[in-house]
């Protein structure tokens, strides 16, 4: 299974998460690809600045067809530190 994948199914169950007005307004980017354990990483904007970015790792639960914040919104500070937990996350 593939990001689009998970985009193509949240659409077709009526779930606007990757929705690009969504997306546009938290600022979001996907920055990884779904590791094994169905998580993946995006990041946003931390404040109204826009300047800096933080990191959050999101599981897709295929049961529920919705996207879950495993780890706290914003909550890693560098990319690499989301890598590490999203790699060791076990649902």
């Amino acid at each position: 299974m593939t990001i689009a994948d998970i985009k193509q199914k949240l659409r077709a169950g009526g779930n606007h998460f990757f929705d690009k007005d969504s997306m546009r307004f938290f600022g979001s980017r996907v920055e990884s690809s779904l590791y094994k354990n169905n998580t993946f990483i995006t990041s946003e904007y931390t404040g109204f600045e826009r300047t800096k970015r933080a990191y959050t790792v999101r599981y897709y639960n295929e049961q529920k067809n919705t996207v879950e914040d495993v780890s706290g919104f914003g909550a890693f500070p560098t990319l690499d530190s989301a890598k590490e937990f999203a790699r060791n996350y076990k649902a």
